[in-house]
């Protein structure tokens, strides 16, 4: 119990809020793992390392003691936890199964914290403290306050997407409205984060992820208290984005249309039986792949959901004008066939949201863990290794450092470089749920990262910010014959599981991916993209030769 109160500081600092209970949850017998997700074994081991790592350290600090034979096995301990941490962190990287139990989010923050702390008391017993944010780290602050603007049009544009607003207004009205309620909205964000950062000015709480980083994560999560607070109202008097009474953000209008305004900004729709008819038919398509068994990807649960939470925003436009239409006619016969259409809507509706409140539940949808940036923590928990070894030959001594994993990519078998990642500018298009197209932007290449021992990722952002991801390929190369994985490909171009996948003929490699938002594309075709990456990699000698 000694670390329950730190580790609710630990787990806010996370991004990761609602740890509720204590860690004593995380008891091996408390339930069958099989039962709740695929990565719960693997974090009660971590998580008991890590607290059996900062006991160790703790300890030391406490006493100052600074002997070998008691720095050695708690610099060691340490390094082992972050070991365990690395790569069930690498795991979540690429999950496609469900994961996100409140279990999973009280273990994360007990490893966030025993590495936190671990790392603190060694640093005490080598004589080093952490000191203030320097000016670099301040500015970088800044810039992700600048950054931030475009992240947040998107998430607007994204909300007012699920409200039904693109299906009412024309293309130039709705960007004409996006771009007026992200101003008023920003403006008050950065007023919140410019007193964060001067609460925090001078303290590192994430981990000591840097203090941009931090400002970012501040802000993306006021952004979604706001956003959960966004009412759209449609009325006689036009169209009102308010924001309701919270504790995060005053109350009041973001942003309206009315009067001649609303009436120019207005797409012009008649035939409303046949566009309830087919709402109709689209709330039942959309139905049934939220029915999907407990196998399927997470991943694509989370597309259905979204789908099908536009599909009702959108029909709130729908409803007003067949109850305006039923208002206006005189005839029975028609009467009665629009009071049908408006009883069929309503029960579709229904049936839809009950099918997403089901789906969310059996798939963790709205776990605090969905959306968790994984290599924060995979590269945190790299760097408390390395910590663990300096600080320990700072006193004189050696550890044991954790075993690299068995299957370490073989001589010969090349990772791919930034060079691979071609083109390094891709056009984007999007368009509305319906179809239309509104509009194009450039994806710039940003960097490559590894995200497993065989694998890498090529990131392409929203010209003009580093932190919304618009295009991803994944690299795999993974050989033939490695225990526990599927081989990246068999040298013949296909690979013998059901993953869209790319296959090399001349080399064990295979490339995936394409667009990280809804209703986008690359231009060219996703397919011209990954067929690029896979030629740059072949050529570049990325992932063992096929045998000859």
């Amino acid at each position: 119990m000694r670390y329950l109160r730190p580790a609710l500081v630990a787990a806010a600092a996370l991004g990761m809020g609602g740890l509720l209970v204590t860690a004593a949850s995380a008891r091996p017998d408390e339930r069958p793992v099989g039962d709740v997700s695929a990565y719960v074994a693997d974090l009660r081991e971590a998580a008991q390392l890590a607290t059996q790592a900062a006991n160790a350290t703790e300890w030391l600090a406490a006493n100052d003691a600074k002997r070998c034979a008691q720095v050695s096995p708690a610099a060691s301990r340490l390094a082992a936890a972050a070991a365990a941490a690395r790569d069930v962190f690498r795991r979540y990287q690429r999950a496609q199964t469900r994961f996100g139990t409140q279990e999973e989010i009280n273990l994360i923050g007990v490893v966030a914290l025993g590495l936190r702390e671990s790392r603190a008391s060694l640093k005490k017993v080598a004589g080093e403290a952490s000191g203030p944010l320097s000016a670099a780290e301040q500015a970088a602050a800044k810039r992700e306050v600048g950054l931030f603007r475009r992240y947040l049009a998107i998430r607007i544009e994204d909300r007012l997407r699920v409200e039904g607003l693109a299906e009412v207004l024309t293309a130039t009205s709705f960007r004409d409205f996006t771009n007026r309620a992200t101003a008023e909205l920003f403006r008050r964000l950065q007023n919140r984060a410019e007193a964060e950062l001067r609460r925090i000015t001078g303290l590192r709480i994430r981990l000591d992820v840097p203090i941009g980083r931090q400002i970012r994560d501040f802000l993306e999560a006021e952004l979604a208290r706001a956003l959960s607070k966004v009412v759209l109202t449609a009325g006689p008097a036009g169209i009102l984005l308010n924001l309701v009474a919270g504790k995060f953000l005053d109350p009041g209008r973001l942003v309206a249309l009315v009067g001649r305004e609303l009436r120019e900004a207005l797409r012009h729709k008649g035939d409303v039986e046949r566009r309830t008819r087919d709402s109709i038919a689209a709330l039942d398509r959309l139905r049934r792949p939220l029915n999907a068994p407990k196998s399927t990807p997470v991943s694509k649960v989370r597309v259905a959901v979204r789908n099908a939470k536009r599909a009702l925003g959108q029909t709130s436009f729908l409803e007003g004008d067949l109850a305006r239409e039923l208002a206006r006619t005189g005839s029975a016969a028609r009467k009665a066939e629009l009071q049908q259409l408006q009883a069929d809507l309503e029960a579709k509706k229904k049936d839809l949201q009950r099918a997403i409140n089901l789906a969310t539940l059996r798939f963790l949808l709205d776990s605090q863990l969905v959306g968790e940036d994984w290599g924060v923590g995979v590269t945190y928990a790299t760097k408390t290794i390395a910590e663990a070894e300096r600080l320990a030959k700072k006193l004189g001594c050696a550890i044991t450092l954790p075993k690299p994993p068995a299957s370490d990519p073989p001589t010969g078998n090349n990772a791919p470089t930034s060079a691979v990642c071609k083109p390094s500018t891709i056009r984007m298009e999007f368009f509305s749920s319906l179809g239309g197209k509104l509009g194009e932007y450039n994806a710039v290449f940003g960097r490559i990262e590894k995200t497993g021992t065989f694998s890498h990722k090529c990131l392409w952002f929203v010209e003009g910010s580093m932190t919304t991801e618009a295009f991803v390929v994944f690299v795999e190369r993974i050989p033939i014959g490695t225990p526990g994985a599927l081989p990246s490909g068999n040298c013949s171009g296909t690979r013998p599981d059901s993953h869209p996948f790319y296959h090399s003929k001349k080399r064990q490699l295979s490339v995936s991916g394409g667009e990280r938002m809804m209703f986008q594309r690359a231009v060219a075709g996703n397919a011209t993209v990954l067929k690029g990456v896979l030629a740059a990699a072949e050529a570049a000698g990325v992932g063992k030769p096929c045998p000859k």
